[in-house]
């Protein structure tokens, strides 16, 4: 669920050059061959600004696809600014304003789930810099939800991508605080499985600080149990993710 934008376009370590844009394709390679810069300047040149934000869109996808995270970042966030700047133009309708700050969220909310470690997708490899960057990202992707009025379901889900980025930063507490922000905004949306699975992320998070360590082990295994008894493949999925998530994050307990 929290990876759906992404998982609805490209399975990590899926090539997708073949269905990708020329205009991309081109870009991707002029990156490759001689700096991103030069990449971005012949992208931006190929289309309306509406055109040209969704080809960066895109972009997160198929590079992530080719595990070249550094290139998903610079894409990424290249990509944010110009959306974000184009939605400033004088004269451009608030419809069309809107929709390019949309598409910028969505790219923030890709980025910063991409360079989240918690996946812990075979071939990806993610740097201290890439975690600040992705942070950066989700407080971005937070910042927009709020702005361009999202409903809570959308509030919930950056809330917890920004507990997830903190957790992986090393900001515990915070972690915590915005794991149980997002469940107080998931049982608003009346998301039940979801409101379990922001708590489940709050227990991981409290499992990394020595005073809570216990209390938190004791609710995360009640949290994984409930899904994994439901029985349903959705439910399989979310209580696969926590584990794979505390293998991540939580290497000395059992």
């Amino acid at each position: 669920m929290r990876r759906l934008l992404t998982l609805l376009v490209l399975l990590p370590g899926t090539r997708v050059m073949a269905e990708t844009p020329a205009a991309l394709v081109e870009a991707i390679a002029v990156a490759r061959e001689q700096d991103t810069f030069a990449a971005f300047a012949k992208l931006e040149s190929s289309g309306t600004p509406a055109e040209v934000a969704a080809l960066y869109s895109k972009s997160v996808f198929v590079l992530y696809g080719e595990k070249d995270v550094p290139l998903t970042v610079a894409f990424g966030r290249r990509g944010i600014a110009f959306a974000l700047e184009a939605a400033r133009a004088d004269g451009l309708p608030e419809e069309s304003a809107t929709d390019l700050r949309a598409t910028a969220k969505t790219i923030a909310y890709n980025v910063a789930a991409n360079t989240w470690p918690g996946w812990d997708d075979e071939g990806i490899e993610i740097s201290q810099t890439d975690l600040a960057l992705g942070l950066d990202c989700a407080r971005l992707n937070l910042r927009l939800a709020v702005e361009l009025d999202k409903p809570a379901d959308k509030v919930s889900a950056a809330h917890w991508l920004l507990g997830a980025q903190q957790m992986a930063n090393g900001d515990t507490e915070a972690a915590i605080a915005s794991f149980h922000t997002a469940a107080r905004f998931s049982e608003k949306a009346e998301q039940p499985r979801e409101t379990l699975l922001n708590e489940s992320y709050a227990a991981l998070a409290g499992m990394l600080v020595e005073r809570t360590r216990a209390t938190s082990l004791s609710q995360f295994d009640a949290t994984v149990t409930a899904p994994r008894n439901e029985g349903s493949d959705d439910a399989k999925f979310y209580a696969d993710q926590l584990e794979t998530a505390r293998k991540v994050f939580v290497k000395d307990m059992p």
